[in-house]
């Protein structure tokens, strides 16, 4: 068949012109039409693939050029947006393991960042020093307020590129977002499952 890409599912078969050689009694297929709404090509997977993880890329690059931009008066990284939003966000303090748990960055990039951070003045460490782990991070005040305005930045940059969305599609955007995550955790446990059996 001319001009057929890939394809996994095949639809409804709507019509097939054959071309028949009474001489050779040979046939031909010339031309079979299908009913596209029934089929499922390879290349719409891959297409549909393509627009999911570039959309994701671009989203994730630009926040992380917001993040750069607001951090570059104090002399940080985007990465340190992430470990002072946790803390202010957990006045009672974090964990050097905590934060990488919740933030599920590298652990020796936390041990980077939070170390700035200390050098910096933004952040101290509590607790008993014979309990090295046990010790919690916590924000100085001037850590608390530059959080504070990192964080209004960015929820006004957020605020910015939303508007054109209404309330309605933003909620459908976020919980499809949600279920995406969901869907790719539990495939990730389902295959660590068989891989570890």
């Amino acid at each position: 068949v001319k001009s057929c890409p890939c394809v996994f599912l095949v639809g409804k078969v709507q019509e097939v012109k054959i071309f028949v050689d009474t001489t050779t009694k040979r046939y031909t297929i010339e031309d079979i039409i299908v009913d596209t709404s029934t089929i499922i090509r390879g290349e719409i997977m891959e297409e549909r693939y393509d627009r999911f993880t570039n959309a994701v890329t671009s989203i994730y690059q630009s926040i992380r050029r917001i993040k750069m931009m607001e951090m570059r008066q104090y002399g940080l990284k985007s990465g340190h947006v992430n470990c002072l939003h946790l803390l202010i966000e957990h006045p009672e303090g974090l964990t050097s393991k905590e934060i990488t748990e919740i933030s599920e960055m590298d652990k020796a990039a936390v041990s980077r960042y939070m170390a700035l951070l200390q050098e910096k003045g933004f952040a101290l460490l509590y607790g008993d020093d014979s309990k090295k782990y046990r010790r919690r991070w916590k924000l100085t005040e001037e850590g608390r307020k530059a959080a504070e305005h990192i964080d209004r930045r960015i929820d006004r940059a957020v605020g910015a590129v939303g508007d054109s969305l209404s309330d309605h599609d933003r909620e459908v955007l976020y919980s499809s977002l949600d279920e995406i995550v969901a869907n790719l955790t539990r495939y990730i446990e389902e295959n660590e499952k068989k891989e570890g059996s």
